[in-house]
């Protein structure tokens, strides 16, 4: 009898039951794989790190669901960071797509981090144009996002004091 032959006469139970373990082992037994931090994200942390309080941090969550599973894990730890960090958080997206989850992401986070919409942080929403739109708020924010998402008037916001353009942002990612 071949080999072949042999595997094909295994009782399905015994299969199942190997599979089972097979996938059991390593949850119960981690194999603890070294996570090595690339040169890219060390600045990034760096550069975060270094900001004096209060900074203006602009992060533009451009993704939508197709990518969350890779993005979302890096979203959540920038604003995380910069919360900690007590840093002036202003989010946007440029795609349509991702607005809602882009808001979900920030107020789940500010909310776990005790942050203030409209002081600590706010979520601008989308505005149509894409490039055209970052080159509105290198000019005039205020005309490229005359209202934030959730409808209030930029202008006025004591997150924004200070701030006229891009020129006023510290940091963006």
């Amino acid at each position: 009898m071949s080999f072949s032959d042999q595997m094909l006469k295994i009782d399905r139970r015994i299969i199942f039951l190997m599979i089972g373990l097979c996938t059991l082992l390593p949850l119960l037994y981690p194999v603890g794989l070294p996570i090595k931090i690339s040169s890219e994200v060390r600045g990034v942390y760096d550069h975060i790190e270094s900001l004096p309080e209060e900074s203006v941090f602009l992060l533009s969550i451009d993704f939508d669901p197709a990518s969350k599973p890779e993005l979302y894990p890096q979203a959540i730890s920038l604003l995380r960071h910069a919360f900690r960090k007590n840093l002036r958080v202003l989010t946007m997206t440029l795609w349509v797509s991702g607005t809602g989850m882009a808001d979900q992401i920030v107020t789940q986070v500010a909310k776990e981090m005790g942050k203030e919409y409209g002081k600590d942080y706010a979520f601008l929403g989308w505005s149509p144009g894409g490039q055209a739109v970052i080159i509105n708020m290198g000019q005039d924010l205020y005309s490229a996002f005359p209202s934030d998402y959730g409808g209030k008037p930029t202008k006025g916001l004591p997150l924004l004091e200070g701030v006229r353009n891009l020129k006023d942002v510290t940091y963006m990612v």
